[in-house]
């Protein structure tokens, strides 16, 4: 259920996140009547209200009473939670003022061996298996499905033949080589393949990241039990890539009937952090990255998350001041200057993006310089594992867990903010 979280003013857009996902202008009975995604909520909401030209900008203004929002992790997150709301509540602003020409539609007809197709609004063909939409333009819809065909591979070509992306492993099996076969076990068992991704691809556009990756995980183990290790690690590749789109485990059904359940997550996430660390505690990260051009131009980042949120008040840049080009050196510099200011609240725990080398050379540094040193782990590459600072030896913890999804999350944040600081410093260098 939609309720407005704050009143529709300019007073309260100071409560609004500058975070991803959907939000509702919703009227004085909380119905929506606008839905709308945006990398940054807050921005996107102020800019409706700044713009005072614009009579459909008016008219959503003129009717709304609250505020709402939903975040997610990512913007593939938002765009399919705003299409699937704007199917669900037909808000006025997002039908009434669009011409139909400008709605485009992903459709499965209900039929053997379905086409994704994408459509117009007026272009809507009947017994349909499963229609996604609307989308603001045609190009959105191939984008959307270009990023899902990377992970389930279906067919987009009418007509009955092999089509190009049989070749590339993009349509596999293809429909157009399906129907060529005689009938027989082989074409029963690719028939079985394709209607089994073309339901794995309704799941992704349902929300329902979590399932697919789960159907993977279970097809490579099979693959690999039945020592087909090619497959196995193609199917490896297209869940990891599935993976990084959803950037983490949410069903947008439930996230819909809480507000609370992205805040619900990342307090699992720091929850389960604190227990694979055997923590008392664990309030506070703090994740560093080292971002490099060339020796004048290294900078490092230090961001900070408390109970599984970013804190980016407490963000923090450095410039690094020896000359070395090597990592060690430079992140142990950064972790000594960060320990050395006392004002700033102490860490639970630590991160840098490195495995056991790394660690070494800074744990055994700061040992001869400090005398307090925080939790101090690493995370190291090719698969993603953490590995414990003090004792050089790995922490158990699984790819798929809440711990690592949390410890991967700051960490694409302190490598995002390093290297933020380091074009901006490049670009200031070059038009010197």
């Amino acid at each position: 259920m939609i309720r407005g979280k704050i009143p529709f003013d300019t007073t309260s857009l100071k409560k609004l996140p500058r975070t991803t996902g959907v939000y509702f202008f919703l009227n004085k009975d909380n119905v929506p009547v606008y839905i709308g995604k945006a990398i940054n909520i807050a921005a996107r909401i102020s800019n409706h209200i700044a713009d005072i030209k614009n009579i459909k900008e008016a008219k959503i203004r003129e009717a709304s009473a609250y505020l709402d929002w939903r975040e997610t992790n990512s913007e593939f997150e938002a765009l399919l939670l705003e299409a699937k709301m704007i199917k669900k509540y037909s808000p006025v602003f997002n039908v009434s003022l669009k011409d139909d020409k400008t709605n485009a539609y992903i459709v499965i007809p209900k039929q053997k061996l379905p086409r994704i197709l994408f459509v117009r609004e007026n272009q809507m063909p009947e017994n349909l298996l499963f229609w996604f939409g609307p989308l603001t333009s045609m190009r959105m819809a191939r984008s959307l499905m270009r990023r899902i065909r990377r992970s389930i591979p279906f067919c987009t070509d009418r007509r009955k033949s092999a089509c190009f992306y049989s070749h590339i492993g993009l349509c596999s099996p293809c429909p157009g080589i399906i129907e060529k076969l005689k009938n027989g076990e082989e074409k029963t068992i690719l028939t079985a393949q394709y209607d089994r991704n073309i339901h794995r691809v309704i799941s992704v556009l349902n929300g329902n990241g979590e399932r697919v990756i789960r159907l993977l995980k279970h097809d490579m183990k099979e693959y690999s039990d039945n020592e087909r290790f090619e497959e196995a690690a193609l199917v490896r590749n297209r869940m990891t890539h599935l993976h990084e789109l959803f950037r983490k485990r949410l069903f947008f059904d439930e996230q819909l009937e809480d507000p609370l359940f992205l805040y619900k997550k990342r307090m699992e996430d720091s929850e389960d952090l604190k227990r694979v660390l055997a923590l008392p505690k664990l309030d506070r990260i703090e994740c560093f990255d080292v971002s490099i051009f060339s020796a004048k131009q290294a900078v490092a980042s230090m961001v900070v998350f408390t109970q599984g949120a970013q804190n980016k008040r407490e963000y923090r840049r450095f410039r690094i001041r020896h000359k070395s080009v090597y990592d060690p050196q430079m992140l142990a510099e950064v972790l000594k200057r960060r320990l050395t200011h006392i004002e700033w609240p102490l860490p639970d725990v630590m991160i840098i993006d490195g495995g056991r080398p790394q660690l070494r050379y800074i744990y055994t540094s700061l040992e001869k310089q400090l005398s307090i040193i925080p939790e101090i782990i690493g995370i190291a590459k090719r698969p993603d594992r953490l590995i414990c600072a003090r004792t050089l030896e790995p922490i158990a913890v699984t790819s798929d867990s809440p711990a690592m999804h949390y410890v991967q999350r700051a960490r694409d944040e302190a490598h995002r903010f390093a290297r933020k600081y380091h074009i901006s410093l490049r670009t200031k260098l070059q038009f010197k």
